[in-house]
């Protein structure tokens, strides 16, 4: 039984080090959340910038725009204190052409990175997704060592409090 739950335990250890590879993107499994991260990396943005492109950044270039523009490849991330560039190739699927663009980000005064179009657009929050369970790390795990040593104090002083009194007595 013992030799049964090591196995288990060190199966659990492994596969929280382990990431499968064809993930990068997937939201499943995912909470999406405000990109606040002082260190980005294209991954990061590239939840955003997919959607941006697909959904909305190519409106005013043609119609119709529904369904016609993927991110084909990120080609990289250049970092200038508070300024990042994405620089990316954009698939047009009418016509199976390709086109080079990038979009340029801006981290805010409260941590929080931004993405604007236009000088005359509202600025637009950007998300990222992380894994559910490194929130529940992020919130539980300190909490969960906090009680933990906690127990432990407890327990020391009543097992001293337990030596005082048998030597007293």
């Amino acid at each position: 039984m013992k030799r049964l739950l090591g196995i288990a335990a060190v199966a659990l250890l492994l596969s929280c080090f382990l990431a499968a590879p064809g993930s990068a993107h997937s939201t499943k499994g995912r909470e999406k959340v405000a990109l606040a991260k002082e260190e980005i990396t294209v991954d990061d943005l590239a939840y955003f910038i997919e959607s941006y492109v697909h959904r909305h950044k190519y409106r005013d270039l043609a119609e119709p725009t529904a369904n016609r523009f993927y991110v084909k490849d990120f080609k990289g991330l250049v970092r200038e204190g508070a300024r990042a560039t994405v620089a990316f190739e954009v698939l047009d699927t009418n016509g199976n052409k390709t086109f080079a663009d990038s979009m340029a980000f801006m981290r805010g005064h409260d941590g929080i990175w931004y993405y604007r179009a236009d000088p005359d657009e509202k600025r637009q929050e950007v998300y990222t997704f992380v894994p559910k369970a490194g929130l529940f790390q992020k919130l539980w795990v300190p909490l969960c060592g906090g009680g933990a040593m906690l127990g432990i104090g407890g327990l020391a002083a009543l097992r001293l409090r337990k030596k005082r009194r048998e030597a007293e007595g």
